[in-house]
C-alpha cells in the first residue's frame, strides 16, 4: 500500500485489493470520513465513518488481484470535503 497525507486526509493506493490496516489519530478530527475511490472508473463508494483513534482494518471492494486498484481516501469528517472525484458535493 502507498500512503500520502495532508494535516485532514489520506490517501492509501492499493493495486492488488489486499486488506490492510492503518493507525489513525494523525489526521485532525475526532471522526474520518472513508471513501474507496475506483481510480479505473473515477467513481468513489462511500466506505463509512469511523472515530480517529487507534488501527482501522480496510477491505477494499473485489477480489484480491493485480489490477484491482483502489484508493481509500480518508478525510476529517468535520472538514466536509467533496466527494472524491467530484468538485463540488452533490
Amino acid at each position: 500500500v502507498l500512503a500520502c497525507r495532508g494535516k485532514s486526509y489520506l490517501f492509501a493506493y492499493t493495486f492488488t485489493g489486499r486488506t490492510f490496516t492503518l493507525k489513525t489519530g494523525v489526521l485532525t478530527g475526532k471522526k474520518l470520513k472513508a471513501w474507496w475511490y475506483d481510480p479505473r472508473s473515477g467513481k468513489a463508494i462511500p466506505a463509512g465513518v469511523f472515530p480517529n483513534k487507534g488501527k482501522l482494518r480496510f477491505d477494499p471492494p473485489g477480489e484480491t488481484l493485480k489490477g484491482n486498484d483502489w484508493v481509500l481516501v480518508l478525510d476529517d469528517a468535520a472538514a466536509k470535503y467533496s466527494i472524491p472525484g467530484q468538485l463540488k458535493n452533490k
